[in-house]
C-alpha cells in the first residue's frame, strides 16, 4: 500500500536475487532473520532498490514499510507461535514496524529495542526520563550512536496521541529533560523492553555465539542477541525471539577484528567456513 504501484517477484529476483532473506536458528528459541544476502550486504539495499524503482527517496516511512514486509514475511515462514522481535535502537523504524505488525494481528510478543552504550532510550523506558541534550559517545557500532532516535515521536503518538508527541518535540527542541506522563510510561513499558550492551559485553557475545553455534555475527546483530538474553534473564520469559539481522559481518570486519583481537584474515576465515 505504501509503494502505490506494483512491484512483482520478478523485479526482486532480478535485482536482489533469490533467497535474499534467510532464517538461521541459533537454538529453537533464537532465530536470525538474515536480510543481507544481496550485492551490498545489507537490508538498506532492498530499501534503495525499491525507492529507485519507483523514483522516490529512501525516507523514514519507506524504511518502516520495508521492515514491516520483511519481518512479516519472516514470521510467516516459521511455525505460528508468539515471538519477540529484537531490533536496533539507532532509529525507531524497527520498533514501529514491530508495533504495527502486532496491531495487524501477527503473533508479536515484546519488541526488544537494543542499544549500545548510548542508552537514552533505556533511561526513558526504565527510569521515566530522557535527557534530550545528552552527548553521544563514539563506539564501534556507530549506527546505534544516537541520543534521540529518529521516529521516537511517532511511537509516542501511537501510544499517547498527538499531545504526547508534541510535548516530547517541545522538550527536545528546548534541550530539556523529557518525562512522559505515568500512563504513557506504562504503555511504553508494556510494548517495549530496552537492553544495553557495553563494548566488553559485545566481545563476549561475539565470542560465545561463534564458539557455541559456529556463527559469526556482525556487531549490530550481536547487540540484538545480548539484548534478548538480558530480556530473558530479567523477566523469566523464554518465548521464541526473531533478531532482525540487517548487515553482513563482512561490512564490520574491522570492528570484529579489533573486538576479538584477531587479524582481519582470521575474520575472513570464519566467514568462509560459514559459506
Amino acid at each position: 500500500m505504501y509503494l502505490g504501484e506494483e512491484i512483482t517477484a520478478w523485479d526482486l529476483d532480478f535485482s536482489v536475487g533469490r533467497r535474499a532473506f534467510r532464517i538461521r536458528e541459533l537454538d529453537r528459541k533464537t532465530i536470525l532473520g538474515q536480510c543481507w544476502y544481496n550485492p551490498e550486504g545489507e537490508l538498506d539495499y532492498i530499501l534503495k532498490f525499491l525507492s529507485e524503482r519507483l523514483g522516490g527517496g529512501c525516507g523514514f516511512w519507506a524504511n518502516i514499510s520495508v521492515k514491516i514486509a520483511v519481518m512479516g514475511m519472516l514470521l510467516s515462514r516459521m511455525e505460528p507461535e508468539e515471538t519477540d522481535l529484537a531490533v536496533l535502537s539507532g532509529d525507531f523504524s524497527g520498533v514501529l514496524a514491530g508495533l504495527y505488525l502486532k496491531k495487524m494481528g501477527f503473533p508479536v510478543g515484546k519488541v526488544i529495542c537494543c542499544c549500545n552504550e548510548n542508552n537514552s532510550v533505556w533511561e526513558l523506558v526504565h527510569l521515566g526520563q530522557l535527557r534530550t541534550d545528552g552527548v553521544c559517545e563514539k563506539t564501534k557500532t556507530p549506527l546505534a550512536d544516537v541520543v534521540l532516535p529518529m521516529g521516537l515521536e511517532h511511537l509516542l503518538y501511537c501510544l499517547g496521541g498527538e499531545k504526547a508527541a508534541v510535548e516530547y518535540a517541545k522538550f527536545a527542541y528546548m534541550g530539556l529533560t523529557y518525562e512522559p506522563e505515568q500512563n504513557l510510561l506504562r504503555r511504553l513499558q508494556s510494548v517495549l523492553f530496552v537492553g544495553v550492551t557495553s563494548e566488553s559485553r559485545l566481545t563476549l557475545t561475539l565470542t560465545g555465539v561463534l564458539r557455541n553455534y559456529g556463527c559469526l555475527l556482525c556487531t549490530y546483530t550481536a547487540i540484538l542477541y545480548a539484548g534478548v538474553q538480558d530480556y530473558r534473564s530479567k523477566t523469566g520469559e523464554n518465548r521464541r525471539a526473531l533478531l532482525l539481522s540487517e548487515r553482513s559481518p563482512e561490512l564490520e570486519a574491522d570492528a570484529i577484528s579489533e573486538l576479538l583481537s584477531v587479524p582481519k584474515q582470521k575474520v575472513r576465515e570464519y566467514l568462509s567456513m560459514e559459506r
